[in-house]
């Protein structure tokens, strides 16, 4: 009785580690389909478009986006050490350079803190409103 028993219990663990492992088997395949890889033409007309955007308006896709989030009359402040990190400060002096924002670098915030940190106020000119209005419709 006592081997039936051991029999019984390794048979039980084996079948729950099988179990476990088609669980486990059925959640990745789900996983790999709800996330496929980037198919590489996509990311070819994504850089066409980038270059595209380069050629015609001066500025890439990212720096629309800026342009995009610059809008409004106070413009945004960005942290400038965090700007350069992430390659937003290069993105902001392409707007700049082209005529779509004005960039005022200070130090310190209004309310008195922060007052060695420099800060970025990014506002867009007309010729930048021109353009983020475009995509108003």
């Amino acid at each position: 009785m006592c081997l039936i028993n051991v029999a019984l219990t390794s048979w039980s663990r084996q079948l729950k580690l099988s179990s476990l492992v088609f669980t486990l088997l059925i959640a990745a395949s789900q996983a790999a389909i709800a996330s496929p890889p980037t198919p590489p033409s996509l990311v070819k007309h994504a850089l066409e478009l980038d270059k595209q955007s380069s050629a015609t308006l001066g500025v890439g896709i990212r720096a629309l986006g800026l342009l995009m989030n610059v809008r409004g009359e106070n413009g945004v402040v960005f942290q400038k050490d965090f700007a350069e990190q992430d390659g937003t400060w290069t993105q902001l002096v392409a707007l700049e350079k082209n005529g779509y924002a004005t960039l005022k670098v200070v130090t310190g915030v209004p309310d008195g803190s922060s007052l060695q940190t420099k800060h970025v106020l990014a506002k867009l000119t007309i010729k930048g409103e021109v353009i983020a209005g475009t995509f108003d419709h």
